[in-house]
């Protein structure tokens, strides 16, 4: 099985934003609750799906969004 990384970014992105946006948070709210200093930019690409996330700052991102990370992945999967 081949894996279209292009398709699967987007979808963790849109994942990613529906999230954020189903607690009622802006990127500046989400930001403020990461450990890490995350540009928002960045924050919006990886919602946009253009940049790939590594999986110590998606672990960060899901935690700071009171997401389980395995089930985001799953959901995305």
């Amino acid at each position: 099985m081949l894996l279209d990384t292009a398709t699967y970014q987007r979808v963790l992105g849109d994942e990613l934003r529906r999230l954020r946006k189903q607690r009622g948070w802006t990127r500046r709210d989400l930001n403020r609750r990461l450990q890490s200093d995350i540009s928002l930019q960045t924050l919006a690409t990886y919602e946009l799906g253009t940049r790939q996330c590594s999986v110590i700052r998606l672990v960060e991102i899901c935690l700071a969004l009171g997401e389980v990370p395995h089930d985001l992945m799953a959901r995305v999967h």
